[in-house]
């Protein structure tokens, strides 16, 4: 297949991007303010220049082909890299980098002292935190909508072309909140989650994944009164308003462990980690004021290691 490259134009790019992202014409109209009828003639132009089928209809939507899928690897880094070039032209006086940052529950540990030092360090820098899944954070990074992702490490499909760098272990364990009438007693068997009144995290979330992995081992199909949420502001008040049981991210809850307000739970056998780290795409190039946060946060995670060891 011949391509005349002089005949793809950006605008050809981002609308398959957006219709990629969207799985619809409609919405990717929306995202960019266009008519629906502009993006769909704009994707009809870029499959005539490249020869090729890159989306097709379904009943849910617009969804990739295989060749689309190939054709996506390429152009969603390539596109992130323009709009870097772009800025990178733009007056020193009028530059003004922005870093998006995708972050999981276990990233809330490091990320506020992350934040200040990189603010300090690098004022006209905007930074932006993204919380979601780690399915969405990959999408989006792929898309070259996040510069990376801190977090707990995605599973195998999930990574495919990217790349992750760990920081650390990080477990994960069973909060009550001060006073419940299982502070302090002796580790309960894991069968008995199953009864609790449960906080637990999404199901497509690493951390919900390995928790129903850990309790199916230990004979539990199926839990009686669980609510589902990755608000840690919410979930925090279930267990303390509402005398939860909350299996989260020891990062998260650590603070509260300090202070006295939660407890841990003991539960026999309860044994869940997993590698806590920095995801990226390796086709985008980091700009040195993105080095240098990355940099903080690689020094933070390394005296917390230290500190942990102490």
């Amino acid at each position: 297949m011949t391509v005349n490259d002089n005949r793809i134009k950006f605008r050809q790019i981002v609308c398959f991007l957006e219709v990629a992202r969207y799985q619809s014409v409609s919405r990717a109209a929306e995202s960019l303010n266009m008519a629906q009828s502009a993006v769909s003639r704009a994707l009809a132009d870029l499959e005539a220049i490249t020869g090729a089928r890159l989306t097709e209809r379904s009943k849910r939507g617009s969804r990739l082909t295989d060749l689309g899928e190939k054709f996506y690897q390429f152009a969603a880094p390539g596109a992130a890299q323009i709009r870097q070039a772009y800025a990178a032209l733009q007056p020193s006086e009028q530059a003004e980098s922005t870093i998006v940052v995708g972050t999981l529950p276990e990233a809330v540990s490091l990320m506020p002292q992350a934040l200040t030092e990189m603010r300090r360090a690098a004022p006209r820098t905007v930074l932006r935190v993204l919380h979601g899944t780690n399915a969405d954070h990959m999408t989006m990074l792929r898309h070259g909508d996040l510069t990376f992702v801190i977090g707990r490490i995605a599973g195998s499909d999930l990574l495919t072309g990217l790349s992750f760098e760990h920081l650390y272990s990080e477990r994960v364990t069973c909060v009550v909140r001060a006073g419940h009438p299982l502070q302090g007693s002796e580790p309960i068997p894991p069968g008995e989650l199953a009864q609790m009144r449960l906080v637990l995290h999404q199901p497509e979330t690493i951390i919900r994944a390995e928790t129903d992995r850990f309790l199916f081992s230990q004979g539990v199909s199926r839990l009686d009164d669980a609510i589902e949420t990755d608000s840690m502001a919410l979930a925090r008040r279930l267990v303390i308003d509402d005398d939860r049981v909350w299996i989260a991210p020891e990062g998260v809850v650590s603070r509260d462990l300090e202070t006295g307000d939660l407890s841990e739970l003991a539960v026999s056998g309860w044994r869940i980690d997993a590698s806590v780290g920095i995801t990226t795409d390796p086709r985008r190039r980091l700009t040195l004021v993105e080095e240098r946060f990355l940099g903080i946060i690689r020094t933070i995670a390394k005296n917390r290691i230290m500190t942990e060891m102490l």
